[in-house]
């Protein structure tokens, strides 16, 4: 699998033997700045901006499982979760200056329970 993102807020999904597109994500307001992988690919990662700064998607449902927001005008770039599958760190520019943010993912019974919520 092989993820990008595009300036019109959406990222996409595509199979890299066929180069056929798998699955768009739809969900930022404004443009995704960054994906990433979990370490067993079991989720996307998507970056972007505000109240939309982090989302983890389901790669095999192609869901939203949850966003992580953030108040500031803070740009966040190339998200990355750790192979502990909860440390998320991301590349944030504020005001023109670069800082690393890093944030405790939810886990995995955290995700399934708000998957569940969701399907309710």
């Amino acid at each position: 699998m092989l993820a990008t993102a595009a300036n019109a807020s959406l990222a996409y999904l595509w199979d890299t033997e066929s180069w056929n597109s798998v699955a768009t994500f739809r969900g930022h307001s404004r443009a995704i700045h960054g994906v990433g992988f979990s370490p067993d690919s079991r989720r996307l990662i998507t970056s972007g901006f505000g109240r939309e700064a982090i989302k983890l998607w389901d790669t095999t449902s192609h869901q939203e499982i949850i966003t992580l927001g953030d108040e500031d005008s803070t740009i966040f770039q190339d998200p990355a979760l750790l192979e502990d599958n909860r440390t998320l760190i991301v590349m944030g520019i504020k005001n023109g200056s670069p800082g690393l943010h890093v944030w405790r993912a939810p886990t995995w019974e955290e995700i399934k329970t708000a998957e569940a919520a969701k399907a309710q």
